[in-house]
């Protein structure tokens, strides 16, 4: 959740920097802004590689940050060329800045549809086996006190009455 509170911060210092770029005379706060929404920026980076390092398994951690490295570097690259072709002008700064802000916007969006789609639980198995999969760092996890991390979906079915702290997809009787 502090990573929605930092994307919610960021989009913020975004709207603020846009409108001060309209006004025309508040260069300052147009400064500042842009430095604040850089807190919030490294913010949100924090919590996404704490979720990378939670849920991604440590087997395939490389490779899944190698791919997160081309597609970074290949949108930054479409952004030059997007910058280069379409808003080369001085005059056109302020709309980059607002197309800025609006991709601040998906990616808040996006990442609280995912909160809102998925749920993170911690819990521990009493016994060894328990008929589901687990990634190396909770296997090694389990050799200990048993307790790891898991992602479920929630979707739309589900269940908000649970008894063991994470919601799921099945039906409860009706008492």
């Amino acid at each position: 959740m502090a990573s929605l509170g930092a994307l919610l911060f960021q989009l913020t210092c975004a709207c603020l920097a846009v409108y001060a770029l309209r006004d025309g005379d508040m260069v300052l706060v147009f400064c500042a802004a842009v430095a604040c929404s850089r807190a919030g920026l490294y913010a949100f980076d924090v919590g996404y590689v704490e979720l990378q390092q939670l849920l991604v398994d440590e087997r395939d951690r490389g490779a899944c940050q190698g791919v997160e490295a081309a597609l970074c570097g290949a949108m930054e690259l479409g952004l030059a060329l997007t910058t280069l072709v379409f808003f080369s002008e001085p005059s056109s700064f302020v709309e980059l800045a607002e197309l800025s802000s609006l991709f601040v916007l998906l990616a808040l969006v996006l990442f609280a549809a995912w909160l809102a789609l998925y749920r993170i639980f911690d819990h521990i198995h009493a016994e060894r086996d328990h008929g589901h999969a687990h990634t190396a760092q909770d296997l090694k996890r389990l050799a200990g006190d048993g307790r790891h991390v898991h992602v479920a979906y929630a979707g739309v079915k589900a269940c908000a009455r649970s008894s063991h702290g994470h919601a799921h997809p099945h039906p409860h009787p009706v008492p």
